[in-house]
C-alpha cells in the first residue's frame, strides 16, 4: 500500500483513475524562471544604461558645438555687414569732401572699435577711448552726418590676432604708398595704393572671423 501510494505521489484520483499532477515545487521553479525572463526582457543591465548615458552625452556635446558654431557664423555675418556699412559711409564722406577721414594728412591714420591703436606697424599714434575714439579721425567724420553710430564688433576684444582677438580696424593712407589685403576672406595677394600727392585716397577695413579664425578685410575702390 505504501509503495502504491509512493508511486502515486503527485497524482490525484479522478473516479477510478489517477491523473498526474506536477509537484508544487515545479510550479515555483517555472514561476521564477518566467519572472527572471520578464525582468531581462523589460529591464536594462548596467552596461546598457552606461551605453545609453554615453550616447546621450555625445549627442549633447555635438548639439552644443553646433549651437556655438551657429552663433559664430551669425556674428561673422554681422561683421561683414558692419564693414560694408562703414565703407558706404566712407564713400559718401569722400563724395562730399574729396578724400577719406584722417587725423594727420601727412601720416598714416589708424582707428579701431576698441578705441585705441593696436599696432604701430604703419607709424600710427596710440590713442585711448571707449569704442571708436573721438580723438581719431573716423568717428567725428562720420557721426552723426553719415552714420548715427559707428558699428562695434560683436565681441570687440583684443588678444592674439590668431586666436581670440576680434575688433574692427580702420587704416587710411594719406600722401603715402601702401599695400592692403582686400579680398574679403581670400587673403592671398595685397593690393597696392599710391596716394602720393593725392591726399587720403585709400583705406582698409578689417576684422577677424570667428568661424574661420581668419582675417576679413575690404578696401576702398
Amino acid at each position: 500500500m505504501v509503495s502504491q501510494f509512493s508511486a502515486l505521489r503527485g497524482c490525484f484520483k479522478f473516479g477510478n483513475f489517477y491523473r498526474y499532477q506536477p509537484h508544487k515545487s515545479l510550479y515555483l521553479f517555472r514561476s521564477r524562471r518566467i519572472k527572471q525572463a520578464l525582468k531581462r526582457s523589460l529591464g536594462f543591465t548596467l552596461i546598457e544604461i552606461m551605453i545609453v548615458i554615453g550616447v546621450v552625452g555625445i549627442v549633447s556635446v555635438i548639439g552644443y558645438e553646433g549651437y556655438l558654431n551657429t552663433q559664430k557664423t551669425a556674428r561673422d555675418g554681422k561683421r561683414k555687414v558692419d564693414l560694408e556699412t562703414i565703407a558706404q559711409a566712407l564713400e559718401n564722406y569722400k563724395a562730399d569732401n574729396g578724400q577719406y577721414p584722417f587725423d594727420d594728412p601727412f601720416t598714416t591714420s589708424c582707428d579701431s572699435s576698441l578705441g585705441f591703436v593696436v599696432s604701430n606697424a604703419l607709424g600710427c599714434a596710440a590713442a585711448t577711448g571707449g569704442d571708436w575714439s573721438a580723438s581719431l579721425g573716423l568717428k567725428p567724420a562720420l557721426v552723426p552726418n553719415y552714420l548715427s553710430k559707428l558699428p562695434i564688433d560683436p565681441i570687440n576684444k583684443f588678444g592674439s590676432y590668431s586666436s581670440d582677438s576680434s575688433f574692427y580696424n580702420y587704416v587710411v593712407i594719406c600722401d603715402y604708398a601702401y599695400k592692403f589685403y582686400c579680398g574679403g576672406e581670400n587673403q592671398v595677394t595685397r593690393t597696392s595704393f599710391d596716394c602720393t600727392g593725392k591726399g587720403c585716397c585709400a583705406y582698409g577695413l578689417d576684422t577677424r572671423l570667428e568661424s574661420t579664425k581668419k582675417a576679413y578685410s575690404i578696401c576702398s575702390p
